[in-house]
């Protein structure tokens, strides 16, 4: 995916093409418009790219509860504690 970042608007915001397109990745994945996968794409980057991205300005990853849920559930399996509800 490419997406073509006007040279005035990235004058008037401050900001090169790449950072704008990147603000637009975390600004459309936090408002939980779009995946992280499609944001990292967007941004050019990798999954590890866009999270270090969204580190860089303190964000965390959205999710759900369910999703949190089923991750410690996988990991007390893996370690064979009591599985949390």
């Amino acid at each position: 995916m490419h997406v073509t970042i006007p040279d005035e608007l990235a004058t008037t915001l401050g900001a090169n093409e790449r950072e704008v397109v990147e603000e637009l990745a975390v600004a459309l994945y936090t408002g939980k418009r779009i995946t992280l996968a499609l944001a990292a794409e967007f941004a050019g980057v990798d999954r590890i790219g866009f999270q270090e991205i969204l580190g860089k300005r303190g964000l965390c990853l959205n999710f759900s509860r369910n999703e949190v849920l089923e991750d410690l559930r996988v990991a007390a399996a893996l370690s064979g504690k009591p599985t949390p509800r």
